[in-house]
């Protein structure tokens, strides 16, 4: 071959060799997300944990902690500053209800001055919004109570053990409606426009309309936590859905069996993820300062049963107990003045004077609730119902004993060594798509209730059988439950690498109907 017609061909192989196709690029991404997946796999067996511990959501029965979870560093505890990053990720989601809370608020267990947090009169708006992160949580400004600010700042901290990050953020409303302005171009965007691809995380049926709107993106994911227990979330928001975020393993084996039973056309993924709630009496601790709280009593019984404003608690069950007997150990109650007002005040409040009931009818304060939660050494949760449960985890974090229901997913927390389950009897409402009994279209056949018939007698029940144990017995216990706090923490953050490399990868946008993404 000529010298000048060799060097036509070897520069054009050359330019094609250095110009990949769309197709290689997305190979050699995918395999490099396998390889980084498999980097990790090699590592958690390192560290002692099973392959398929995080892969499998437990039966029913079965144990969530056996004893090499036990013993693998996933039991240890997380350092003070995670605990209390969480802490003030949620403190900031209910002081500040209409600003964006990114992940990046209170890291390192320290708010940063100036803030982090982003408000719609931010002169930087559109450059700090455009910042996409791995995730977005919709968290409008009527859902930022306890329970949903809890949710939410699981997966904005999400990775408990500062190695690995899924970086999202908490949006209001507005962040997501309203048009952003280029002070230099006068270009105007919309939210969508700047964040076409970044995946949403809607808890329940909370959606607004959002991805009915005409801007949102035919390729942008949608990811759902559901509580399944709640009245309204239909077929519609299952089918609606890119991946399903499952807090309790009761939720990933429901979800499953009904796409199963009435079809998954999407291709939906089911991610059992467990979850983690803010460890109140840790931010106690450090704020109060460590000789104010004084050590849990194991030898003097006195049971604390926080309701808030749920009427799901068993708080009935609880009292008709004490009511009966008048040998039993004090038990504090507290409660939202609305519930009280509203549930229980006319049938107990004369009932219970001069009984070893103490009712405290109104809301503490952040700090008095953790110093009660670090103190208090006995719980009395004995939920009817739950989407997750995070009191119940709230008393595992501090080091507790712990009474509730023997029904998922409260039975997903305690196991008889780490806290005193009550049988019962159960049944579903049929409003509860996933229950077994529903009423309309598409309800889940062939299973059992997750609602609990409890009574007086069984509580009571529990009560003596605490009151038979030993001090060091109750410590014991209590030691074990704040383990399982700590294991269920760093299950959460494994999963949410899961998700990271899901969001990353863009798996989802692939079953989404319409015109091809040319970006």
């Amino acid at each position: 071959m000529a010298k000048k017609e060799f060097h036509k061909v070897y520069n054009a192989q050359s330019r094609h060799s250095r110009m990949p196709t769309q197709t290689q690029i997305l190979m050699g991404t995918m395999g490099l997300a396998a390889l980084l997946l498999l980097l990790e796999l090699s590592m958690l067996r390192g560290s002692g944990i099973p392959d398929d511990y995080l892969h499998t959501e437990t039966e029913e029965g079965k144990s969530f902690y056996p004893d090499e979870i036990l013993e693998s560093k996933w039991a240890d505890k997380a350092s003070e500053a995670d605990l209390v990053h969480l802490s003030l990720l949620h403190e900031a989601c209910l002081t500040y209800k209409d600003s964006v809370v990114p992940w990046t608020y209170g890291l390192d267990g320290k708010v940063a001055k100036p803030s982090v947090l982003i408000d719609k009169d931010d002169p930087d708006l559109l450059e700090k919004i455009r910042q996409c992160p791995d995730v977005d949580i919709f968290l409008p400004l009527g859902i930022r109570g306890h329970g949903y600010c809890e949710d939410s700042i699981a997966y904005t901290k999400c990775a408990p053990l500062n190695d690995t990050v899924l970086e999202s953020r908490m949006l209001p409303a507005w962040a997501i409606e309203m048009k952003y302005v280029d002070k230099k171009t006068g270009e105007t965007f919309s939210y969508h426009d700047l964040c076409p691809k970044t995946p949403m995380i809607f808890l329940n049926h909370y959606w607004d309309g959002i991805p009915d709107s005409p801007d949102w993106p035919k390729s942008k994911p949608l990811y759902l936590m559901p509580n399944i227990e709640m009245y309204e979330l239909k077929a519609e928001h299952y089918w609606g859905v890119d991946v399903v975020l499952c807090k309790t393993a009761i939720c990933a084996r429901r979800v499953q069996m009904w796409y199963q039973q009435e079809g998954n056309p999407r291709n939906t993924k089911v991610l059992y993820t467990r979850h983690t709630s803010s460890d109140v009496a840790t931010l106690a601790r450090t704020r109060l300062g460590h000789d104010s709280i004084k050590p849990k009593n194991w030898s003097d019984v006195q049971f604390i049963h926080a309701v808030g404003t749920s009427v799901q608690k068993g708080t009935k069950p609880v009292l008709n107990c004490w009511l009966t007997r008048p040998d039993f150990p004090p038990l504090h109650v507290y409660m939202h003045e609305d519930v009280y007002n509203g549930n229980l005040k006319n049938h107990y409040e004369k009932r219970i004077r001069g009984t070893q009931v103490n009712m405290h009818v109104g809301r503490a304060s952040a700090d008095e609730f953790g110093k009660m939660i670090a103190e208090s050494a006995f719980f009395m949760c004995t939920s009817l119902q739950e989407g997750y449960g995070h009191y119940i985890n709230q008393a595992r974090a501090s080091g507790a004993v712990i009474i509730s229901t023997d029904l998922p997913p409260m039975n997903e927390f305690l196991t008889p060594e780490s806290g005193v389950l009550i049988p019962v009897k159960r049944w579903a409402f049929q409003e509860q798509m996933l229950g077994g009994r529903y009423n309309g279209e598409h309800g889940l056949k062939d299973v059992e209730g997750f609602t609990a018939d409890l009574d007086g007698v069984g509580v009571c029940k529990a009560v003596e059988k605490v009151l038979s144990m030993t001090p060091t017995e109750r410590e014991a216990m209590a030691a074990r439950a704040k383990k399982q706090y700590f294991i269920d923490l760093n299950f959460f953050a494994s999963k949410m690498k899961e998700l990271r490399e899901i969001a990353r990868r863009g798996e989802a946008p692939r079953l989404r109907t319409g015109e091809e993404d040319t970006v």
